[in-house]
This record gives C-alpha cells, sequence and structure tokens, in this order.
C-alpha cells in the first residue's frame, strides 16, 4: 500500500471565520463532494467598498481517505 502525503511549500495566511460566514449547505450535496465541509466568504475592504472572496473548506482527512480508496 502506497503512502500518501502533503507538502506545504508556503502559507500566505491564516486566517478565522464566524460561522456566518461558511456556508455549509452548497457542501450538502452527494457523495461526490463529501469532502466539501463549506464556501466562506471573507470579507474584504479595500477603500471604501468591500468585495468578497469565496474559499472552498476542505476536509483533508477525508480527501486522503477517498484517495487511499482509489487504487
Amino acid at each position: 500500500k502506497a503512502k500518501t502525503g502533503i507538502l506545504v511549500d508556503d502559507v500566505l495566511a491564516v486566517s478565522t471565520f464566524e460561522r456566518t460566514d461558511i456556508d455549509e449547505t452548497s457542501a450538502s450535496g452527494g457523495e461526490e463532494d463529501a469532502a466539501i465541509n463549506g464556501i466562506i466568504k471573507k470579507k474584504i475592504k479595500e477603500k471604501e467598498q468591500e468585495r468578497h472572496e469565496l474559499i472552498i473548506w476542505i476536509d483533508i482527512r477525508h480527501l486522503l481517505r477517498d484517495i487511499g480508496e482509489v487504487s
């Protein structure tokens, strides 16, 4: 059985989010996207305007377990 690992080269930022910023309903689909916990709406303020970036929140343990089952 092969071992799988993840190498992180660089971390640009670490963030915390409020529960209200997380859309977990978009992750409640079928088994195909079970590794997705939700979509995070990150608020960014630039000058006097506010915009949002979307971040996919992935369950890395679930993803690695799925990779291990594919042989």
